[in-house]
């Protein structure tokens, strides 16, 4: 995926995240983090922590920004979840 230099990327640290950011089922705090990037429409791109991978993050892009129509998708990877993340 290719984004503009110009895109400003709205990163959120673990620290700033509410306390059941990782909890099963989801919490709906988190969800509400996400619908207020949307809803702000300020930035183009939200950077979050992975529950699932730690150290690596998550990239939503808000699709009714302005600059939604500069992001260029380079390649289609597909992603497989490994069975093991599933087990109990």
């Amino acid at each position: 995926m290719t984004i503009p230099d110009s895109v400003m990327v709205k990163e959120i640290e673990i620290s700033d995240l509410p306390f059941d950011w990782k909890s099963i089922p989801h919490s709906h705090s988190t969800q509400e983090i996400g619908d207020k990037f949307i809803s702000d429409n300020e930035f183009l791109i939200f950077k979050a922590p992975s529950v699932i991978v730690r150290g690596e993050f998550n990239f939503l892009i808000n699709p009714v920004h302005g600059k939604f129509n500069e992001i260029e998708i380079n390649s289609i990877t597909k992603f497989e979840f490994d069975i093991r993340l599933f087990l109990k």
